[in-house]
């Protein structure tokens, strides 16, 4: 009995530092992750940096991203980080708005959806097999009241419900959104200030400034 006793708190801080590694493995990649915020202006390289940092620094097991259009609706870009092709069947599945059932409650949900032994729960799902022994985080990215895409990750079944893990996952989940925004943003801008300068070309027209300290016109 003594021994039995000695073996379980042995057990628990074995988790305990299990847990700890792997949190400090996600926060690492967060800030991976916030670094390519920071130096990407492209959407797709940046998804696609995404993916690879999470699961080579994050210890998920895979990662994928779909992109939406601006209206929410189709598919326009999808990145993904796997050990199987899973994911080739799935991407023609999102070409043709045929979407999972994560992708669907995540969409519809404001929040993680924690989906537990995918492999057998999503067997409609053709990047299943994905995530054999693992549980399936889903959010969707959204900053303000636009919705850019969705993320999913493979993630131990173990840390799946665990509170400091889904916080995380959500704020980076917020960053991505943020930076796709950030994105579509600075392209809104480039895009308004080609179509103003091909005007003035067209028009012959132009524009002018006066600085009231100095009175001056240019």
């Amino acid at each position: 009995m003594g021994n039995l006793m000695d073996t379980e708190p042995q057990k628990y801080s074995q988790l305990n530092q299990h847990r700890l590694a792997h949190i400090n493995r996600v926060l690492r990649g967060i800030r991976n992750v916030n670094q390519l915020i920071v130096a990407e202006d492209d959407p797709l390289r940046l998804i696609e940096r995404a993916c690879a940092t999470m699961t080579e620094t994050m210890g998920y097991q895979n990662a994928w991203i779909a992109l939406l259009d601006a209206e929410g609706q189709a598919i326009v870009a999808t990145a993904a980080a796997v050990k199987t092709g899973g994911f080739t069947a799935l991407q023609r599945r999102l070409a043709a708005g045929e979407y999972p059932d994560c992708m669907k409650q995540a969409l519809a949900h404001d929040g993680v959806v924690v989906t537990l032994n995918p492999q057998s729960t999503c067997g409609d799902c053709p990047a299943a097999a994905e995530y054999a022994g693992c549980a399936r985080l889903t959010r969707r990215l959204q900053h303000g009241d636009k919705t850019h895409g969705v993320l999913a990750v493979a993630t131990s079944a173990a840390y799946a419900h665990d509170v400091e893990e889904q916080t995380l996952f959500n704020e980076m989940a917020g960053d991505l959104a943020f930076a796709l925004h950030k994105i579509e943003a600075a392209q809104q801008l480039h895009a308004s200030q080609m179509m103003l300068a091909r005007t003035e070309r067209i028009t012959h027209s132009g524009s002018w400034e006066w600085d009231i300290a100095t009175d001056r016109v240019r």
